[in-house]
């Protein structure tokens, strides 16, 4: 044989050793392995910037200009057919500055009508309205007269909303400056707080819970 045929036949027979080789050790796909455990969660991202700021709400009914007592320390402010809100109401007041609330008498009634407005029956608040029906809540802060409506829910034992009170014809809000009251009969006394006029109205037998007694001890329609 030949120097060539040999080199001929060793290519040959290497390329087929190698195909061999390759075939042989090339088994079938194994199964899938399981997953994995899953890694540590990563660091928490950046916050992002605040949203816009939504709507304000609509702001409470303000009130007509308070009309002055015989003293000129009582001033009466007159709202015309307040309305409830899902069982809420707001009477704003520019004048219930937190002097106001800290030191003088606040008395607030609401009205409902009978024959017209200026024939409206007034009920005082807090207290029952609506043919007792349910008890109209309230408490301040400067600048605002807050009145939410409840009713004693038997199941829970305890007051809820009462979503659906009356709509009054009128509130007024009575702001009396405790510095210098004027009795009936003319005699004045000096006052420290709200309570201490409440407290005085009473002895001199008036009612305050009745507008119209009130009215007629201050001196105002």
């Amino acid at each position: 044989m030949t120097h060539s045929k040999v080199k001929w036949f060793l290519y040959v027979l290497f390329g087929f050793l190698v195909a061999f080789s390759t075939v042989s050790c090339e088994g079938p796909e194994g199964p899938q392995g399981e997953q994995g455990p899953q890694g540590e969660q990563g660091p928490q991202g950046e916050q992002g910037p605040q949203g816009e700021q939504g709507p304000q709400g609509e702001p409470g009914q303000d009130g007509q200009d308070g009309q002055d007592g015989e003293d000129a320390n009582t001033y009466v402010y007159v709202y015309d057919h307040p309305v409830w809100q899902a069982g809420t109401m707001d009477l704003t007041l520019e004048e219930l500055t937190q002097e106001v609330l800290d030191y003088d008498t606040i008395l607030v009634w609401l009205g409902y009508a009978v024959d017209g407005v200026d024939n409206a029956v007034y009920y005082a608040v807090p207290g029952l309205h609506g043919g007792d029906n349910y008890y109209v809540k309230m408490w301040m802060n400067p600048g605002i007269i807050h009145m939410k409506a409840l009713q004693w829910d038997n199941d829970l034992g305890t007051y809820v909303t009462y979503l659906s009170p009356e709509n009054p014809s009128s509130a007024k809000v009575v702001i009396i400056d405790s510095a210098n009251i004027i009795e009936e009969g003319g005699g004045t006394h000096s006052a420290l707080s709200g309570q201490n006029v409440i407290e005085q109205m009473q002895r001199d037998g008036i009612d305050t819970t009745d507008y119209n007694q009130v009215a007629r001890y201050l001196g105002i329609e």
